[in-house]
């Protein structure tokens, strides 16, 4: 229990820096864990998002964490089911079903390195209503000057409301 003598301001940091501190001491939460080998290696634990897009059939989960992030895309056939779903380069060709793809950023103090997936696959799986994911990778820098492999795992992921979905588009009246 926090004194009553402290200021509204000052409460408001310390429970924000107690969830963050929870968080970062790996909350129950949905995670998402990746690492990646290459011009320059890395990893990255961080809590994941993810959502279900209904109007584009389309898995979302991503994960940031300081300048790293990671996202996927799972497009089934319909219906979100568990399975295999291999990669495609949305470079080069159009979306497949079922397919999948994925993306890893992060910044450095002259540019944005960005990648993104041409070959690989995610595995979606669930379990007690909640669903996981397993993938491994092959990136390609957004340059094309540079490749890395990519591996990791989310879990405890439940869908929650598309954004994409929720944009309204503009009439045709005129």
């Amino acid at each position: 229990m926090l004194p009553g003598s402290l200021h509204s301001s000052q409460r408001a940091v310390i429970v924000a820096l107690s969830a963050s501190l929870l968080l970062a001491c790996g909350g129950s939460g949905p995670t998402l864990r990746a690492s990646w080998d290459g011009p320059k290696a890395g990893k990255l634990r961080a809590a994941a998002t993810a959502a279900w897009c209904p109007k584009a059939r389309r898995l979302e989960v991503d994960a940031i964490r300081e300048d790293v992030g990671v996202a996927l895309a799972i497009y089934p056939e319909e219906a979100l089911a568990a399975g295999s779903y291999e990669a495609f380069d949305p470079g080069r060709s159009a979306m497949q079903r079922p397919g999948s793809a994925a993306a890893l950023r992060w910044f450095t103090e002259q540019e944005v390195k960005g990648y993104q997936s041409d070959s690989g696959a995610a595995t979606l799986s669930m379990e007690n209503g909640k669903y996981g994911v397993q993938f491994g990778y092959r990136l390609v820098s957004v340059t094309l000057t540079d490749t890395l492999r990519v591996a990791g795992q989310a879990a405890g992921l439940s869908p929650g409301t598309c954004m994409a979905d929720d944009v309204s588009q503009p009439s045709d009246s005129g």
